[in-house]
């Protein structure tokens, strides 16, 4: 490993390992060709944190209007969304480099967390002269019927892509970016 690629690692080094367990890969993504100049770090524990109680919540009320037998799958739905949504806060990385923002998804286990359910990395690159307007939303109300606060600052970004007219919500939109759960987003 050269001098440049140490360094690199150095200073955009591996996130620290969360008290639960996690199927995912913490070690930096970036190649030395993408030649990173920042990493935008995550708050991965507030956003597991705030997205596991968020489905929690969402599975008691699914429960509670669907009768019984939705809590007979309880322990292990639990289980699966303590695992699942730690996956999901630790999978993502955002740096930027001279040309391009580079947006990451690593792979990670989902839904009941066999092999046949795992979600594979994407990888976005937005060139920087694409973005047109980025805007920084602070948490305020809550997010699932007064129950869960909201915690997480939302940032989004639009590109100069096309927007889908398909496309209702702004995570599927490929002309908008919506990253959750940065430490500090501004």
């Amino acid at each position: 490993m050269s001098e440049s690629e140490t360094n690199l690692i150095d200073t955009f080094g591996t996130r620290r390992r969360p008290n639960v367990n996690i199927s995912v890969d913490l070690t930096p993504p970036w190649e030395p060709d993408d030649e990173i100049l920042e990493v935008f770090p995550f708050d991965d524990e507030l956003t597991r944190k705030f997205r596991t109680d968020v489905e929690k919540c969402n599975y008691h009320m699914f429960s509670i209007f669907n009768g019984f037998v939705p809590y007979l799958c309880l322990p292990c739905s639990f289980h699966c969304i303590t695992l699942n949504e730690a996956d999901n806060a630790y999978c993502r990385w955002v740096a930027v480099s001279r040309e391009n923002l580079y947006i990451i998804r690593k792979r990670r286990k989902q839904c009941w967390r066999f092999y046949c359910c795992d979600v594979g990395e994407t990888r976005k690159v937005i060139p920087i002269n694409n973005i047109q307007d980025v805007m920084v939303t602070e948490p305020a109300g809550t997010a699932v019927c007064c129950f869960v606060p909201n915690v997480l600052t939302s940032v989004e970004l639009q590109t100069a892509a096309a927007s889908s007219a398909m496309a209702m919500d702004k995570q599927q939109d490929a002309s908008t970016g919506l990253l959750f759960g940065f430490e500090n987003p501004k």
